[in-house]
């Protein structure tokens, strides 16, 4: 039977087109109307489109049928064993093969994740002196001992240095740098003995000062909350551990508008169990702090409000949620803060500024 079908054929020469073109000397003389030699030739037939809807049949009686069938009913007819006279093809399962495993997420601990971390950073915390690479040029501010340091290599860098006297020096190889834009990172830690002094980056003002010395907007309060929940989520997550101190007093801010968590060092230092809900709640608690000091000064971990009617339904609905949380997850986005300022920058800047003004004064 003869098909129609449109054939693209490649032509290969023949050992006597290679054993004739290998004398290149020899003179060939081309005779008019003389029809060319007929040489060998290899075809490969190809089936166009026409005869795949056709359901043409190739050249030659043993030729089976080619359907039309749909693709999904060709790929469950491939044979998935080779058949004793089918070489193997690479649709055919390999002998043995078996599907990959799918990746699970699974909860490092505490000592895997340092290990992790610290092949990275194996030098850290280092052991010694802290002030053969710093050197002090302010006085403590208040309890804990913070001064300012100014790296003595580099006189640009400079540190804000908390000694932890007595610190348990095991839990200080926990100790590692973090990096996050919503946590007053630890830059550098040192084991001198039996203290440890923690090497933060500096900040500018702390929350407890602002509030006091300014009167804050809804809108600064969100601005304020949503950077929290984000430095939070972080340590929850990425740290896996719990800060447990979050409040006015560590919560910093900068003249670029940054908003960070302070005292990361000292959560790692102190391996607080997971309390995840304890550190939501504490959002709602440092609120209270800012929005009437003097009900939050008696009772700290209280969201209760004298006056809850100077502040809108949806300040109140946020702050209500932060109560009932039991962890970052379990708290979705809220309508307050929506209002929070896209720009840190433009909305508490200025305020930083004057807070600073009063306060160095």
């Amino acid at each position: 039977m003869t098909s129609n079908a449109r054939k693209r054929c490649t032509a290969f020469p023949s050992s006597i087109d290679i054993h004739g073109d290998s004398n290149p000397g020899t003179n060939s003389t081309v005779i008019p109307n003389e029809q060319p030699t007929l040489t060998e030739k290899r075809c490969t037939t190809f089936l166009s489109s026409r005869d795949l809807e056709q359901d043409c049949l190739l050249e030659g009686n043993n030729t089976p049928e080619l359907q039309h069938k749909p693709s999904s009913s060709l790929i469950t007819e491939l044979p998935l064993e080779p058949k004793e006279h089918t070489s193997a093809t690479k649709f055919q399962r390999r002998p043995g093969w078996k599907p990959p495993h799918l990746p699970i997420s699974a909860k490092r601990t505490s000592a895997e994740r340092i290990d992790g971390t610290k092949r990275f950073a194996s030098h850290f915390p280092e052991s010694g002196s802290l002030w053969a690479k710093y050197k002090q040029f302010t006085k403590a501010r208040g309890p804990g001992k913070v001064v300012l340091a100014y790296e003595i290599k580099s006189p640009k860098v400079i540190v804000a240095i908390k000694e932890c006297k007595a610190a348990d020096t095991e839990r200080a190889q926990l100790l590692f740098r973090t990096s996050h834009p919503n946590i007053v990172n630890l830059q550098d830690a040192f084991i001198d003995e039996r203290d440890v002094y923690l090497a933060y980056e500096r900040m500018d003002l702390p929350l407890e000062q602002l509030h006091s010395d300014i009167k804050l907007e809804e809108r600064h309060i969100a601005t304020i909350c949503r950077e929290v929940l984000l430095g939070l989520s972080y340590i929850h997550q990425q740290l896996q551990i719990c800060h447990l101190s979050v409040k006015c007093s560590t919560i910093f801010l900068s003249t670029q508008g940054h908003i960070k968590i302070g005292g990361i060092g000292s959560a790692m230092l102190l391996q607080h169990p997971k309390q995840e809900g304890r550190d939501i709640k504490s959002v709602g608690w440092m609120m209270t702090e800012i929005m009437e000091p003097g009900t939050a000064y008696p009772n700290p971990e209280s969201i209760l409000l004298e006056s809850p009617g100077k502040w809108s339904h949806d300040i109140l609905d946020f702050q209500k949620n932060t109560e009932h949380s039991v962890s970052q997850s379990s708290s979705p986005y809220h309508v307050f803060l929506a209002i929070a300022a896209s720009s840190n920058a433009g909305s508490l800047v200025p305020l930083v500024l004057i807070a600073m003004k009063n306060w160095e004064a």
